[in-house]
């Protein structure tokens, strides 16, 4: 069974998209897992875009969040 792994993390800036990308590239490039990343999800509406997000969670084994930062939301 492949696991998933919802990856958290800031999404503000080009930096912060761009290290998203590396951290889910490095987790699928080694381990056995597919990362479900929301910069990724389905964009739309805040309602929909948390709806989508919220479903993903839900369906994740675990949650990695990137916590670094000035601002952690």
């Amino acid at each position: 069974m492949r696991h998933k792994i919802y990856l958290s993390g800031p999404l503000f800036s080009q930096g912060e998209i761009d290290w998203g990308k590396k951290v889910k590239s490095f987790l699928e490039g080694r381990l056995d897992i597919e990362v479900i990343w929301p910069h990724e999800l389905a964009a739309g509406t805040t309602e929909q875009i948390f709806r989508a997000n919220l479903l993903a969670l839900s369906e994740c084994d675990l949650m990695v969040a990137m916590l670094d930062g000035s601002q952690v939301d």
